[in-house]
C-alpha cells in the first residue's frame, strides 16, 4: 500500500511535470510542454494504472478548478482596485 501523502505528491507531479517544458523533451513529434487540457486528459489516461483514481478526479476538479477561480478573482480584484485608483 502506497501512503496517501506519496500518491499526492505523484498526482501533482505528473501534472507538473506534463505542463512545464522538460530539458529531455521533446522526443519526437512531442511539444516541450502540453497544454491544461492535454494533461488532464493524459491523467485521466494514467488514473486507475499509475494514479490513484481518486485523487485524479479531486486534483482535476478541486484543485485545477480552483485555479481558475483564483485567477478570475485576482483579475476581477485588479480591474475593480483600478476603476477605484485616480
Amino acid at each position: 500500500e502506497i501512503p496517501l501523502e506519496a500518491r499526492i505528491v505523484a498526482v501533482a507531479d505528473v501534472y507538473s511535470a506534463l505542463t512545464t517544458e522538460r530539458p529531455y523533451r521533446p522526443p519526437k513529434g512531442q511539444p516541450l510542454k502540453y497544454s491544461i487540457p492535454e494533461a488532464c486528459a493524459i491523467m485521466k489516461e494514467m488514473a486507475g494504472s499509475v494514479l490513484d483514481p481518486n485523487l485524479v478526479q479531486v486534483f482535476l476538479e478541486r484543485v485545477l478548478t480552483s485555479d481558475d477561480e483564483d485567477s478570475d478573482d485576482e483579475q476581477k480584484q485588479d480591474g475593480l482596485s483600478s476603476e477605484v485608483a485616480p
